[in-house]
């Protein structure tokens, strides 16, 4: 049933396009056909939607990918700012400590990464 949808959407875009085109062109008649044609696209994608439950549910949790992107995107961000000071809160730290100390020390500093990337998780879902 989504790809209905998604191609009754393509076409009620098209028509609501060429609607505004004909509006533009200042046509009365073309106005009033283009009005009509993206008027009965709007309706049956609305029945459709309408009718199905999976569409409403599918509706309700879907993301848009510009969300996504940015959220990434703060993501990657903060991830990239924690491992460019990886070195300089690592110097200080791993002078004069055996292998073992010292790999202590590198795991301790990647799971507190690794956090960061949890806490978002755990922020995000106390924001929903």
């Amino acid at each position: 049933m989504r790809p209905n949808i998604k191609r009754l959407q393509e076409i009620e875009l098209r028509r609501f396009n060429t609607c505004l085109e004909a509006e533009a062109s200042g046509d009365l008649a073309a106005v009033k056909a283009s009005q009509e044609l993206w008027l009965n696209a709007s309706e049956q994608l609305r029945r459709a939607e309408a009718t199905n439950p999976d569409v409403e549910k599918s509706n309700r949790e879907s993301v848009a990918i510009a969300e996504v992107v940015t959220e990434f995107h703060k993501i990657h961000s903060a991830m990239r700012t924690s491992i460019d000071a990886l070195p300089a809160r690592l110097t200080h730290k791993l002078v004069g400590l055996d292998s073992a100390a010292t790999l202590t020390a590198i795991q301790h500093e990647m799971t507190v990464l690794l956090r960061h990337l949890m806490e978002w998780e755990d922020i995000k879902r106390e924001q929903s």
